[in-house]
């Protein structure tokens, strides 16, 4: 029965929306031509009414497996392979290009088991519905229309959108009506339409092509979209069958064409198919083939949570947290055998917390009886793994070792998978499984401590070369089979997204192609015009295929990489150009390749640059290739090097050359762009590369630049700029040559100027004074004059004026002595200049202004250009991208110090201000002489309203430009803040000075003392507190210069912009906006008043050296700015410790260049990056420079507990820190020193680290060492962390092979090492190795004592200690090391084996050799105790070896191994193990009473000198409990001990000279003390009592307001209660428009924690904005909680109570509907210890008074995800909080 058009109609009135736009664009659809329209029951084959669906019987769907869901009839939606009785074979399809896209059969395989089908996907497909198409169609052809036509008018693309909806509808139908009949039976004689798995593409026939070999027949092949060519009828092969009845599997079938009736699917005559395969090809003629219809499975929705047969896995080891892995590619060999790759997850790191995207990781699963079996895998079937790059099967062979091989048949591939929790019988993604070898009874094993090292990595002999970059810097462990099932041996099976598989199945789709190419070039197959369209059109969708939305998408250039495509690339591009006709062919392909490559090398992905660099050398030679190839080399090179800095570096001067020469010969941009990203590296300058091109260039080859000059210096028309591209031979205005509508336009010319300009900026980035000298002086290529010229005159594009902005900047502006004045706070004051008229000399007299002659004439033009552009037109690009220049400009004259007068600066915000407020912008200019229409009004109304919020390449203009000027307003912020500092210096002063007189004090006197109470609520206490309040706010008042409310009505404004940095800049200069005030007060605290003379010096000497260091630090250097760099270094290491004393600490020195930004400078310079294979050759000096670094940040961290703190947070960057290992760990080793804090805050992942970097480096840094052992035991409070003792020897367990390399050696070795024969460092990594060990075992910890006694017998620490050889300082750790682990577990000493140490001959030897170094010490003391008394003050390193010829040294060493070695050894003994026995051991008794009398002599020589407690501690228990247990008499010790207590000098351990310098800083120091005091009380009093009265107003409320030093605190003040109600909109009453406002801030949170997720790493300046967004929405909640009353929660029924908990709710719901979780939550993945404290309570909050919208919310975005940051983030708070309970 068939719909007439009236039936149509009356139809669509009951349709949907979507049904009735598609019946209305199907009007015009001849009926001839109509779609089969969609019912259940009716068919255009049979005409009649089916019966209703039969019942589906419980048979199986293929022979393979049996599932009671499953039938033995054909059902839409069923996955099938077709088997081809007259060639017996599978049809099938293994390419995915558009060219190559015909379908073949196979020839001679076993219907049940074949076996070289290369992937299931490429045989199986899915039996579809007959889908609707025609407004597709409709669709392509507009795109069609719009890529020949070159673009649309604006009705065309109205239509265009009109069409894409309509197409979009009409997909979404047919996937509708796919799920609706999924299913149900099909019958013969109805249509039917076939989608290929491995291409997902629709079988199609085509009317215009031919079979390429019966050419009597039509070609079949597969394409994307749906037409009537792809609608097929199904029919019986044979008559027993007839239309009507069901299909079954196994039915022999034919397939008719709809759209030519009575052709059927043939299968050809046999022939050579490419290069490697031969089989049949599938085509539509009139004689039929028939297929035997084979099931593969049937999906349900149920079943899509279990693995299948051909599913596409990953397997991942749990414990190891790696991934089984394999390289190489099918057709091709395995280039990587099996391994696993480590990936850790780190929740800190969200990107590990997704799944891998590598096709390396990629296996798929095989029922072991056949290939073709799709149906659920049950636990302990027998399966097979395949590898999907090789395309090869795992194996494990008779000698347990792990490989990959081609033969599905063999039985050594079959595995069995075991459930670890079995819940039921089908394996399920992410459940864990064991892996089994059914032929050998092993399991898949992953080796854990051996390295898998990879075949390509293997050789160093080309380290320096492009081909010595390791791309690829995963750790990687070997797999092999074990003949037990390890517990820990569990691996995830992680499904991969059906997305990742097709677009895996693409890529690898496209290398038969490639590899059918590369075989037709070499073999010299010919080439036709036909043929290279194909090709061009294959190639153009693997370009294409690397983008979406235009981005480059890294997992997709990823599998370029991964499948070896480049490679192939690479392959085709050597084959040679062949002569005659085919010759131009070659050339369009090639050209194509290279275009290919440029694709992949977009984006900033570095593996893919560094995999690719091995090809460099290849493509330097195609440069000269015929046909304008080396055009796109180059293009593609420029792409690869960009902002790659490996590859940078290893370009050498011979690079160079061929690049400067090519672009003589040729002048083309593409050349200039090659130098140009060599001169800048991701944001570094390179000034080797930068004077080398100037000079090789700009200097040798004046002919081969375009010149520019003023028309009168040329005799041509004055104050216009002329150009010249032949060296002067002839002039051509510029606005002509650059105006494409001119006669004197040449587009070549035209980039090449551009691009030249582009390449002056980057010769001269980074100040490269010698290009800035050559450029504008030496040959003038670019005065001033001429600059000046271009950027003011009108004649030439705004675009072009933009280009001589940014120069201007670049030549004339940021070069010289200008340096930043506002960018780092000075909040260092010489007290003596502050308040007199010097004030401002000393605080500029740095400030070098370069800019005298020329920044009148900059400041007039500026001043008008703004005034002249408050409005900002969206259509007008070039215009904006001016003033966005400009806006530059302006910045860097502000930054430099050029407008330094407040009254300038008030006359640029007016300008600024207008051009930031886009409400008064247009979308296009008005019309001179009549404005707007009517309808032009309304289109400038709707944008003003909406349309500039909306990203748009106008709107991306216009939001730059906005942004720069923000960048203005954020410095003028800054320097609002320093005048207020200053102000506030001054105030002290006054204060401080009145102080001392009888009269005139000042209302703030009173501040500078700790008597003075801020929150005194007596009558007397709040008139002084309003007193000083109104002097405050005169202060601030005076120096603002901001109207705060119409520029925060700007900023929130800008902050709806849809772009990111739009709305965390706006709501960053807001937060800066409110915070002005209290931001000073918190500088004021950190401020330093210097009042000696030699403070002043030093700062002086600082703010002159650090503009240099801080321009350079981010440099790679040359050799010159190293030794400039070096210098100032070393001066500044100097000021850092007490003259000649490098071990005493300046504390106002170092507070003084703290208050400079040191710090931050220091870690600009250690954050460099550097590669360390090319140390000598290019960063030897940077090795200097990072030592320098190292030991200034050393000297800084020294006893300072806030710089411990403010390094600590940037542990993980400095672990990062390469080339100086040994002065990264001293450096680190300050962090911990005598900080409990900071040792019980280190992350486990530091730790493992540490251990790491240890075992690296080994005798290269033993260092790492003494940095675990201050984390292990806090250095000066002799206090252990018991949970970093267990860390540290978990990992050097783990690790053990490299970590305890020395243990594992002969004793001869050993030996060698320990009498200090071996290669330096080796007995110093011994040393500290066995220290380490010793004090992980303090505390008696059994688990890690007996780890020790596995590691060290206790033989071998006595044949170390009875050593002679061996210095004595060498045998402290030892003896440290055999008492904790053998002789303080008392009650395990039969187990230790100590029991038999207290008759033991080597100790009593031991003993017998201690007694004469004792006394020889003591004889040698005696000749120098004053020496010995300097000697004590520091202990000697635990490696140091005494030359015998220095008694000085011989005295440090043995003294320390008496007091620190053998005196604990002797008190534990005696008091422990001795036990006198004169009959057997006579000899014992003898010399423990010469160790008496050897003691108490030593005592009565040393006692006097000693000062440190520990060392007095040690002599006294040591001398009591040997004399006690000798025959000596007692009254010996009496005496002995009146002696030592009569002289001791505790604490008297500061040397002279810090005492001395303390005296010298008293003044200064109390002054200090003085202002933060008084800094501290004006900061109290002006936020107010910590009352709700006080800090809400409107309330009476007398509860506290916030708890002070809890981690719920809040701001207090009138400033941030102002910024809060920023947030709320006072006209609305409705808390859903009151709080709407809310979403700007969430807003701002998502996309910072988008910034984190993508591994960008946070400022402090967005860390702060983060922690005020976060506080801002606590406090909207939080002061409507503290209006409830105190005891809210016992008076909850009353009415007020409700109402006010209502609306609470209200607010939370509000805040909620802005999906708060999924914007706050990640970040607790974020270290910051404040961004998880505010989160938290924010959260909390939130939940308050169990608001269960919010619940539901967080259980939602629980089970919706696989991060578990929220839970990790509340276990490590408790964690660390546990931890400081248990170590106090």
């Amino acid at each position: 029965m068939m719909r007439s058009g009236g039936g149509t109609k009356k139809l669509a009135r009951q349709m949907s929306v979507k049904s009735r736009l598609i019946n209305a664009l199907n009007k015009t659809i001849d009926d001839e031509d109509f779609d089969i329209p969609r019912s259940r029951w009716v068919y255009k084959n049979t005409r009649r009414r089916c019966p209703s669906p039969p019942v589906i019987w419980q048979t199986k769907l293929n022979e393979f497996g049996q599932d009671p869901v499953m039938g033995e009839y054909l059902c839409i939606g069923d996955y099938i392979c077709l088997y081809c009785e007259e060639t017996e074979g599978y049809v099938y399809s293994e390419q995915s290009s558009a060219t190559d896209n015909g379908l073949c059969i196979y020839t001679n395989q076993d219907r049940n088991r074949p076996t070289n089908i290369p992937n299931q996907h490429v045989v199986v497909f899915q039996v579809c519905i007959q889908n609707r198409y025609k407004l597709n169609k409709k669709y392509r052809k507009w795109i069609s229309t719009l890529q020949a036509d070159g673009g649309l008018e604006t009705g065309a693309k109205a239509a265009l959108n009109l069409s894409r909806s309509a197409a979009e509808a009409e997909n979404n139908d047919n996937e509708l009506e796919q799920k609706r009949q999924h299913g149900k039976r099909v019958r013969y004689g109805e249509i039917v339409q076939l989608k290929h798995i491995l291409t997902s593409k629709f079988v199609h026939m085509s009317t215009t092509q031919t079979s390429q070999i019966d050419k009597n027949y039509m070609k079949v092949s597969l394409h994307e979209f749906n037409a009537k060519n792809a609608q097929f009828r199904i029919l019986p092969r044979y008559k027993v069958k007839s239309e009507g009845e069901v299909v079954q599997l196994y039915d022999q079938i034919v397939f008719e064409s709809v759209k030519s009736p009575g052709h059927y699917f043939h299968a050809s005559e046999p022939h050579q198919l490419d290069y490697k395969s031969h089989g049949s090809e599938l085509n539509l003629g009139v004689e039929r083939s028939s297929f035997t219809l084979i099931g593969s499975y049937r999906e349900t929705l149920e079943q899509e949570r279990f693995v299948r047969g051909g599913s596409v896995i990953r397997l991942f080891h749990k414990e190891l947290e790696a991934y089984l892995v394999a390289e190489g590619l099918f057709d091709e060999g395995v280039t990587e055998d099996v391994h696993f790759r480590i990936r850790v997850i780190d929740q800190h790191r969200p990107k590990t917390l997704s799944p891998s995207t590598s096709g390396i990781t990629y296996w798929q699963i095989e029922a072991e009886h056949s290939i073709l079996d799709g149906d659920v895998l049950r636990w302990e079937q027998q399966i097979r793994l395949r590898n999907m790059l090789t395309r090869q099967y795992l194996c494990i062979d008779s000698r347990s070792e792990v490989s990959l091989i081609t033969d599905p048949a063999d039985p050594r591939t079959v595995f069995r998978l075991h459930s670890v929790l079995k819940e039921q019988d089908e394996i399920q993604y992410e459940s864990y499984a064991r892996i089994e070898h059914v032929l050998t009874g092993c399991w898949l094993h992953a080796l854990k401590d051996e390295d898998y090292e990879k075949r390509e990595f293997r050789s160093n002999d080309q380290e320096m070369s492009m081909y010595g970059l390791r791309w690829d810097g995963a750790s990687t462990r070997k797999v092999s089979a074990s003949g037990e099932s390890m517990y820990d041996d569990a691996y995830t099976i992680q499904m991969v997204e059906k997305q990742d598989v097709m677009n895996f199945n693409f890529v690898a789709g496209m290398v038969p192609f490639l590899f059918n190419l590369i075989n037709d070039f070499q073999t010299g197959a010919s080439l036709t015009a036909k043929k290279t369209h194909g090709i061009i059109a294959a190639l153009k969708e693997l370009k294409y295929f690397m983008t979406v939305d235009g981005q480059p998408d890294k997992d997709r250039q990823k599998l370029m990489r991964n499948l070896r495509v480049i490679d192939l690339l690479v392959r085709l591009l050597q084959c040679p150009l062949k002569d005659g006709d085919e010759e131009p062919h070659m050339i369009r392909i090639f050209k194509e390749a290279y275009d290919v490559l440029h694709a992949y090398m977009i984006g900033k992905s570095r593996k893919n640059a560094l995999y690719f660099a091995k090809y460099i050398d290849f493509f330097q030679t195609q440069f000269t290739q015929k046909g304008g190839i080396g055009l796109y080399v180059a293009q593609m090179i420029v792409e690869l090097i960009r902002d790659k800095r490996k590859i940078v570096d290893r370009i050498t001067n011979h690079h160079l050359d061929i690049y400067i020469d090519l672009l003589r010969k040729h002048q083309n941009y593409r050349f200039l762009d090659l130098l140009q990203v060599l001169c800048v590296c991701d944001g570094v300058s390179i000034p080797n590369n930068q004077t080398y091109i100037t000079e090789k260039w700009l200097r040798s080859y004046k002919d081969s630049v375009y010149l520019t000059d003023r028309g009168q210096n040329i005799n041509k028309r004055p104050n216009i700029v002329y150009v010249s591209t032949n060296n002067t031979q002839s002039w051509c205005t510029l606005h002509e040559f650059v105006n494409p509508d001119s006669a004197e336009f040449n587009e070549g010319q035209y980039d090449f100027l551009i691009h030249q300009l582009e390449l002056f900026k980057s010769l001269t980035y980074g100040r490269n004074d010698f290009a800035i000298h050559v450029i504008t002086r030496e040959f003038g290529y670019l005065t001033w004059e001429d600059a000046f010229l271009c950027i003011t005159s009108d004649l030439l594009p705004d675009s072009i004026r933009a280009k001589y902005c940014e120069l201007i900047i670049g030549l004339f502006v940021d070069v010289g002595n200008n340096y930043s004045v506002l960018d780092n706070p000075n909040i260092c004051f010489v007290y003596e200049y502050v308040g007199s008229k010097d004030s401002e000399r000393e605080q500029s007299q740095f400030v070098v202004k370069d800019l005298v002659t020329i920044f009148p004439v900059l400041r007039d033009w500026l001043a008008e250009f703004l005034n002249s552009n408050c409005v900002m037109t969206a259509s007008d690009i070039g215009h904006n991208l001016l003033i966005e220049q400009v806006l530059r400009l302006l910045q860097h004259l502000v930054k430099f110090g050029y407008y330094s007068d407040i009254d300038d600066v008030r006359h640029l915000l007016t300008p600024l201000l207008s051009q930031l407020d886009g409400r008064h912008d247009v979308p296009f200019p008005k019309d001179k002489s009549k404005g707007y229409s009517k309808e032009g009004q309304k289109a400038v109304n709707k944008y003003r309203e909406s349309g500039r919020f909306e990203t748009s390449k106008e709107s991306e203009a216009i939001v730059k430009a906005k942004y720069q000027a923000m960048e203005v307003l954020d410095l003028l912020l800054t320097f609002q803040r320093n005048i207020r500092l200053k102000t506030f210096v001054e105030k002290f002063k006054g204060a401080e000075v009145s102080s001392h007189k009888k009269r005139g004090q000042t209302s703030v006197e009173p501040l500078l003392y700790e008597s003075f109470n801020p929150i005194d609520t007596s009558k007397k206490g709040i008139r002084k507190q309003r007193e000083v309040l109104r002097d405050l706010k005169d202060m601030f008042h005076a120096s603002s210069i901001f109207d705060i409310e119409s520029t925060t009505t700007v900023l929130m404004d800008l902050s709806d912009y849809k772009y990111d940095m739009m709305v965390m800049k706006s709501l960053d200069i807001l937060n800066k906006l409110y915070s002005s005030q209290s931001d000073m007060f918190r500088l004021a605290l950190e401020a330093q008043i210097l009042l000696s003379q030699d403070s002043a010096r030093v700062h002086r000497e600082v703010q002159r050296s650090l503009p240099v260091l801080r321009r350079l630090a981010k440099q790679k250097l040359n050799d010159q700015q190293v030794l400039l760099m070096s210098e100032i270094l070393d001066e500044l290491a100097e000021f850092c410790h007490l003259p000649k004393n490098p071990h005493e600490p300046h504390f106002m020195n170092q507070n003084i260049m703290i208050s400079h930004g040191i710090l931050d400078i220091v870690l600009d310079i250690l954050s460099q990056e550097i590669d360390a294979k090319l140390l000598k050759e290019q960063y030897g000096g940077m090795k200097v420079i990072f030592q320098k670094t190292l030991y200034l940040l050393q000297l800084l961290i020294r006893e300072n507990d806030n710089v411990q703190f403010r390094i600590f947070n940037h542990l993980d960057t400095l672990l990062d820190v390469q080339v100086v290992p040994s002065d990264l760990a001293l450096a680190l080793k300050e962090v911990f020193i005598a900080n409990q804090a900071t040792c019980l805050k280190v992350h486990p992942q530091q730790i493992k680290k540490i251990v790491r970097l240890a075992a690296e480096h080994q005798n290269q840094a033993s260092e790492f060492l003494d940095l675990l052992n201050v984390l292990v035991k806090v250095e000066g409070l002799d206090l252990t962390i018991k949970r970093n003792q267990a860390l540290v020897m978990k990992y050097i367990m783990q690790n053990f092979k490299k970590a305890a390399y020395v243990l594992d050696q002969p004793r001869e070795s050993r030996e060698h090492i320990l009498t200090n024969q071996a290669e330096e460092g080796h007995l110093a990594y011994f040393a500290h190795l066995v220290d380490l060990l010793a004090t992980c075992a303090e505390g008696e910890n059994k688990f890690i004592e007996s780890l020790c006694q596995t590691i060290l017998p206790v033989e071998e620490i006595l044949w170390v200690i009875n050593h002679q050889d061996i210095d004595c300082n060498i045998k402290r750790p030892f003896i440290k090391f055999m008492m904790w682990v053998y002789m303080k577990p008392a009650e395990n000493l039969i187990e230790s084996g100590a029991a038999d140490l207290q008759h033991h001959k080597q100790i009593w030897d031991f003993i017998g050799t201690v007694i004469g170094e004792i006394n020889q010490l003591s004889e040698s003391v005696k000749g120098m105790s004053d020496r010995t008394t300097d000697l004590l003050k520091m202990s000697p390193s635990k490696s140091a070896v005494a030359v015998s010829s220095d008694t000085s040294s011989l005295i440090h060493s043995g003294i320390y191994y008496i007091l620190e070695g053998v005196m604990p050894f002797l008190e534990v003994f005696y008091t422990s193990f001795f036990s006198p026995d004169k009959d057997l051991y006579p000899d014992e008794i003898f010399h423990t009473d010469s160790l008496a009398t050897a003691l108490v002599a030593f005592s009565d020589v040393v006692g006097s000198m000693l000062t440190n407690p520990a060392h007095m501690k040690c002599l006294v228990t040591s001398v009591t409990s040997v004399v006690t247990s000798s025959s000596t008499p007692k009254s010996l010790l009496v005496t002995v001990l009146e002696k030592f207590t009569s002289e001791m000098k505790v604490g008297d351990t500061k040397s002279a000279v810090r005492k001395g310098n303390m005296e010298y800083y008293a003044a200064e120091l109390e002054l200090n003390a003085k202002f933060h005091t008084f800094a501290q009380n004006s900061s109290r009093v002006h936020v107010g009592h910590n009352t709700v009265q006080q800090q809400l107003k409107s309330s009476k409320s007398k509860r506290e307001y916030t708890e002070l030093g809890s981690n719920e605190e809040l701001p207090l003040g009138e400033e941030f209660q102002n910024l809060v109600k920023c947030f709320i909109d006072q006209k609305e009453k409705k808390p859903n428009k009151r709080y709407a406002l809310t979403r700007k801030l969430l807003e701002q949170l998502a996309i910072s924690a988008k910034k984190i997720r993508f591994a960008v790493s946070s400022s402090r300046a967005q860390e702060e904005l983060d922690v005020k967004c976060l506080q801002i929405l606590r406090t909207l909640i939080h002061n409507e909680e503290r209006k409830l009353p105190d005891d809210w929660t016992s008076s909850a029924v009353d009415a007020k109570v409700k109402k006010q908990l209502a609306h609470i709710k209200e607010i939370q719901t509000s805040i909620n509907a802005h999906d708060v979780v999924n914007k706050v939550l990640p970040h607790l993945a974020r270290r910051s210890d404040a961004i998880a404290r505010e989160v938290l309570a924010f959260v909390s909050i939130m939940l308050f008074n169990a608001n269960r919208e919010v619940q539901q919310s967080l259980l939602d975005y629980f089970f919706s995800t696989r991060e578990e940051v929220f839970f990790m983030a509340v276990r490590d708070r408790m964690q660390v909080s546990t931890n400081s309970i248990k170590e106090k």
